[in-house]
């Protein structure tokens, strides 16, 4: 094949690559993780274009949230008390360095009838020694708002010296995955067709 075909070809593909690719327009606002002993704290800020009621909808429903993760293996619901609280369990796969391990968080959710999610973790199911985590999900304009702040404290190991810089690396490369991903799982499912009535 002729050089100026092969070029043509590449670039045809290319360009369909990158037309397939979501156009991800969120804007973080904050981002900061810090530690202190065994102890990491999360403050994360960001606007995403979605509507409020449609990120809270996606947020607040534990089946959505593999979606929204490169590394959820499991998420699944234990069992629902009798004031609404959700008992939660979910499986988290991740590396740090050659330390792999399948992390689990047993977690309480309590969803507020603002739309705010407060979770809390229950050490005896999980992989953690102390956690707790709230979303504020609130409408910007045409975007939505979410702030999201958590406190936990791994059970768990890891690699001295390095081993919590990466984790604060993994955590932050994660919560960024999680809003560029609810976009995108709100432009599918907005663009997925309604299923046909029955004749």
């Amino acid at each position: 094949m002729p050089l100026n075909q092969r070029f043509g070809r590449s670039l045809v593909l290319a360009l369909a690559v990158f037309a397939a690719a979501p156009a991800v327009a969120l804007e973080i606002r904050n981002l900061e993780i810090t530690r202190e002993g065994d102890r990491y704290r999360v403050n994360f800020d960001v606007l995403v274009p979605v509507p409020v009621a449609r990120a809270q909808a996606l947020l607040r429903d534990y089946r959505q949230w593999p979606h929204l993760s490169d590394t959820m293996k499991e998420s699944r619901l234990l069992e629902t008390l009798a004031d609404g609280r959700q008992h939660v369990r979910i499986v988290f796969h991740s590396c740090v360095l050659l330390f792999c391990k399948d992390i689990r968080q047993t977690k309480e959710l309590d969803i507020r009838q603002d739309g705010d999610i407060r979770a809390v973790m229950l050490p005896a199911q999980s992989d953690f020694t102390y956690g707790w985590e709230h979303w504020q999900i609130r409408p910007a304009n045409a975007m939505t708002r979410i702030q999201y702040q958590a406190e936990f404290a791994p059970a768990f190991a890891l690699p001295p010296v390095i081993g919590p810089w990466i984790l604060k690396a993994r955590l932050r490369q994660k919560l960024i995955l999680t809003a560029e991903r609810l976009e995108v799982l709100q432009v599918e499912q907005t663009e997925r067709p309604s299923p046909r009535p029955a004749d």
